[in-house]
């Protein structure tokens, strides 16, 4: 801690990872398995791409932080350029992760079926002051199955981790 180029997201899993050590397994074991992917890809010509369904909740008061539709759409794909490697501020990626830089064939897509099995567009509005300061807080809100959805929640500030600063 104290570095400036750290990420808050990095002080935050330092933090979880803290109380709960099999997320160290758990990271070290996704890895290899990423590397695995791209190699038997390379080595087949594998194309095939993983879709992943995504959910953003959008805990909101009304405010800026009730962003609409297009501004999910708008960062879906900025994210889906991030993962094919081929967004154009690639070169401003932080050197710890820029050997580890690769297209690994995932797409994101917002979910259009809900835990339940009913049609959705991946978008969930919910009025709630949780979105000032927020922290995991907002998770009780709204969570899908984090082994089946991607999920994003969009707040208006979120807790500084004791980093000091607004994030």
């Amino acid at each position: 801690s104290g570095n400036s180029n750290e990420c808050g997201s990095d002080i935050y899993w330092q933090q979880k990872a803290d109380k709960d050590p099999s997320m160290y397994q758990q990271r070290a074991g996704m890895e290899p398995l990423v590397r695995e992917k791209s190699a038997l890809a390379k080595s087949t010509g594998d194309t095939t791409t993983l879709i992943i369904p995504v959910v953003f909740h959008i805990i909101h008061v009304y405010g800026p932080e009730d962003i609409s539709k297009a501004d999910v759409l708008a960062q879906l794909n900025t994210i889906n350029l991030d993962y094919e490697k081929a967004n154009a501020d690639s070169i401003y990626v932080r050197h710890v992760f820029k050997s580890r830089m690769a297209s690994i064939q995932l797409k994101f897509e917002l979910a259009r079926l809900d835990p339940k099995g009913n049609c959705t567009d991946g978008v969930e509005h919910i009025y709630s002051a949780k979105t000032y300061n927020a922290g995991d807080n907002v998770k009780s809100l709204s969570l899908w199955d984090p082994n089946k959805y991607l999920n994003i929640w969009v707040v208006s500030s979120i807790q500084s981790m004791g980093t000091g600063g607004t994030i």
